[in-house]
């Protein structure tokens, strides 16, 4: 138990940090994966002595597989306990640090009786404190729209304070790894709530209002962001563009070709993918050359803040 509650307290920054969650029942899970390791090296070095005599060899190989079936799955049910994770969690770096010096100080101040070091360590978590509150409020004025970089797919979130519209296609949202590693550790490090989901394949038609001021209008490929005008260009682009001044086009690699005489000069044009000769052509001739406009796989994601 100690060993267990030791290895945590050393390594929860660290989970926060990269992977944004809490393991709550780590004292329960760790009672079995602790004494279980030590079995499976045990295991797994004598697999390696009798690996010249095949009886013996598949004998500890045997025992070794039912072994590691039945660690993972009773960590597997754990898991599946009501609470057993808390997720969204975000730190940064210097948070990080911050949390190491507490536990060390206040470990210090505990068992060598010194108050000061418990007072240091207090300093620390109270001015911890007061940065997360500073940092919440700074967030809820979030007004930003990000396009993510993924291939073949598109992802833009409209930010409004701590809401915010996901704008997707393909069903990214089915693709759970992309999502992890792409678009929910963002959401956790802006400490958004839960997103409101779009599907550009289907017909949209979303209309948010607060204070009696719209921040966000989408009519399937037309958006209006506060008082950015969108467009989606893609393969549907004929039947829905509109005479108006745009702001930005996102172009996805399934754009109609009469797109360009809708195109203004002062339009920014962002490609979800790499322009083939054909088509910087024809931008060129419309005056608008690559230094116009932003590849989003090749330089990254495209954040817009107000």
């Amino acid at each position: 138990t100690s060993v267990s509650f030791a290895a945590q307290l050393a390594t929860f920054p660290l989970g926060l940090l990269y992977f944004h969650q809490f393991p709550t029942y780590f004292f329960i899970s760790n009672l079995i994966v602790i004494p279980a390791a030590t079995i499976i090296i045990i295991l797994s070095l004598i697999l390696l002595i009798t690996s010249f005599w095949n009886i013996l060899f598949e004998f500890f190989g045997k025992i070794l597989d039912n072994f590691t079936y039945w660690l993972n799955y009773s960590v597997e049910h754990i898991d599946y306990l009501p609470f057993s994770l808390i997720k969204g969690i975000s730190i940064n770096v210097i948070e990080t640090f911050s949390i190491y010096s507490f536990i060390i100080l206040f470990t210090i101040g505990l068992v060598y009786k010194k108050i000061k070091y418990i007072n240091y360590s207090a300093i620390i978590i109270i001015t911890l404190l007061s940065f997360d509150l500073y940092e919440n409020h700074f967030l809820r004025e979030t007004k930003k729209m990000i396009v993510y970089s993924l291939d073949d797919n598109l992802a833009i979130d409209f930010i409004y304070g701590k809401n915010h519209v996901f704008l997707y296609n393909n069903n990214l949202i089915k693709n759970k790894s992309t999502m992890r590693f792409n678009i929910y550790n963002n959401w956790d490090n802006l400490d958004l709530n839960d997103a409101i989901y779009k599907d550009l394949s289907d017909d949209i038609s979303i209309n948010i209002v607060e204070n009696n001021d719209t921040i966000l209008k989408i009519n399937n490929n037309m958006i209006s962001f506060y008082e950015y005008n969108i467009f989606i260009a893609d393969e549907n682009a004929s039947n829905n563009i509109q005479n108006k001044n745009l702001d930005y086009i996102l172009l996805l690699n399934n754009y109609k070709d009469n797109i360009y005489n809708k195109i203004d000069t002062n339009t920014k044009l962002l490609s979800l993918f790499n322009l083939s000769y054909k088509q910087k052509t024809k931008l060129e001739a419309i005056n608008i050359n690559e230094k116009k406009i932003y590849n989003v796989r090749k330089d990254g994601a495209f954040i817009w803040k107000k």
